[in-house]
């Protein structure tokens, strides 16, 4: 729960610091953990939690921010509690391990923020983020843990001058030289779009490393950069899938109908089939679906019986806005 606590099983304004609340079945909450220093270090320190997920030993990993330790300095901070959300404990610079949890700081420049959290096929964690360039714009930011969150590598991708977000991180499976990971982004840069921002997906090997995308689209050993699009256009997740990588989102690109919701397949090698000449096109493990309305596509998931895609997403209703 970003900056929030629980009582009866709803949220209610907090005080600046992470809580977990644990609600079973029927809505009895069985912990309520806060984390952070209560702004104990002094006033505009903070926490907050942008993503958490459980691992199968019941225990509970979030990654986020913190400005607690280092302030003015945003920090991505990783916490790893026990099944019932203890922690070691961190007070004196926001860092502790023992043999159920930890918590660690990854902290390179004047701002870092953690908000996407993944388990890795190694027992690690990978967190996806923004940092703060020296012209003042942001880098997608990626770093790679061990088991017990510390840092194996850290990777930045983006262009000078202009503005990259991380918005989805999606871990390949096991299939021998295809591993890897895929980074879905948002790019502000003027060579790509004509009305930013627009999307892209990078796919990386297991040490973060891609092909040179100076010039935008580029192939590599086991890696590719793709730009979606050439105007507006916010893709919200990818999944991966053995025959190929499939997005969900909202594009302007499509003709000249305005936005509308989108879901696209790239296949193996990352391409696609032509939309820009045919919005619902379709291709060998490629296709392209165009939903001229108003409103977005915000995730997507596969069904295996009988085969298709769920599609979640708003609607706008001329009503109500």
């Amino acid at each position: 729960v970003n900056g929030e606590t629980c009582d009866d099983g709803n949220s209610v304004s907090g005080d600046g610091c992470n809580s977990i609340c644990r609600v079973e079945f029927p809505n009895v909450i069985t912990f309520n953990k806060t984390y952070g220093s209560n702004s104990v270090l002094g006033p505009g320190r903070y926490e907050k939690a942008k993503s958490a997920i459980q691992l199968a030993d019941g225990s509970y990993v979030f990654a986020g921010e913190s400005t607690s330790w280092n302030y003015p300095k945003t920090c991505i901070w990783l916490v790893k509690t026990s099944p019932l959300g203890s922690v070691c404990d961190y007070s004196s610079d926001g860092t502790c391990s023992n043999q159920y949890s930890f918590a660690k700081k990854f902290c390179s420049g004047s701002m870092e923020n953690g908000k996407i959290l993944r388990t890795s096929w190694d027992g690690g964690y990978l967190i996806a983020g923004e940092t703060l360039k020296l012209d003042g714009k942001k880098d997608i930011l990626l770093i790679k843990t061990d088991i017990f969150g510390n840092e194996l590598w850290n990777k930045t991708f983006g262009w000078q001058g202009s503005n990259e977000d991380a918005v989805d991180l999606a871990p390949i499976g096991n299939i021998g030289a295809e591993n890897g990971y895929l980074i879905l982004g948002r790019t502000a840069n003027g060579l790509f779009t004509s009305q930013p921002p627009t999307s892209w997906l990078i796919k990386i090997n297991l040490m973060g490393d891609t092909c040179d995308y100076t010039n935008g689209n580029c192939d590599g050993p086991n890696a590719f950069v793709r730009i979606i699009g050439n105007k507006m256009t916010l893709m919200n997740q990818v999944i991966y899938q053995s025959d190929g990588f499939v997005l969900a989102g909202n594009t302007n690109s499509i003709g000249s109908v305005g936005m509308g919701g989108w879901l696209l397949k790239l296949n193996i090698p990352g391409n696609s089939c032509d939309y820009y000449s045919n919005a619902n096109c379709t291709g060998l493990n490629q296709f392209s679906r165009f939903y001229k309305f108003s409103g977005e596509f915000n995730s997507v998931s596969r069904v295996l019986s009988p085969a298709g895609y769920i599609i979640g997403g708003m609607f706008y209703s001329p009503s109500n806005g």
